[in-house]
């Protein structure tokens, strides 16, 4: 719709010139940000297991649990990181100047959902939720690095084995 209206007022919105190299540029940066934020989305998604949607608030209380694995140990809100990093992608993927409101909008909402999500999370996970708030980044992602393959599960099988 912006570029519609750019295009009818003559308004010159490209950032870079098509045929220079900072167009292609752009546009690579910009779907390698579409493709990361786009993941980062169906990861949390997949981790998430059902446990989002429009009834979110009204799941039995006994059946719930506080989603801490997978993509979730680095970031709390990685399904609006990655929203975030669609639209910048996005916008610069499109190279039309005029498109910077949808990360700026898309920032701001994800920070509101993001905050009313945390205090809900506070109410029905208490000490649990505390303690993950502690460790976990709300919006920078944290990636852990492991030292090899050592993990309890990995470590107890290896015990197994040993005659």
């Amino acid at each position: 719709m912006l570029y519609l209206i750019s295009r009818v007022l003559e308004w010159d919105v490209a950032i870079a010139d098509r045929q220079g190299n900072g167009y292609w540029a752009l546009a690579i940066a910009g779907w390698v940000l579409l493709s990361l934020g786009l993941y980062m989305v169906g990861m949390a998604r997949i981790y998430l297991n059902g446990y989002w949607g429009v009834h979110v608030y009204q799941y039995n209380p006994a059946h719930q649990r506080l989603v801490t694995n997978g993509i979730y140990e680095t970031c709390r809100h990685p399904v609006y990181v990655g929203q975030f990093i669609m639209t910048l992608g996005t916008f610069l993927a499109s190279n039309n100047y005029l498109i910077v409101v949808l990360p700026v909008i898309t920032a701001i909402f994800s920070m509101y959902r993001g905050i009313r999500e945390d205090h809900d999370l506070q109410e029905r996970f208490d000490d649990e939720f505390v303690n993950y708030r502690k460790r976990v980044s709300a919006w920078l992602p944290q990636p852990k690095f492991r030292k090899g393959r050592s993990t309890r599960a990995t470590a107890s099988v290896r015990h197994q084995r040993r005659p």
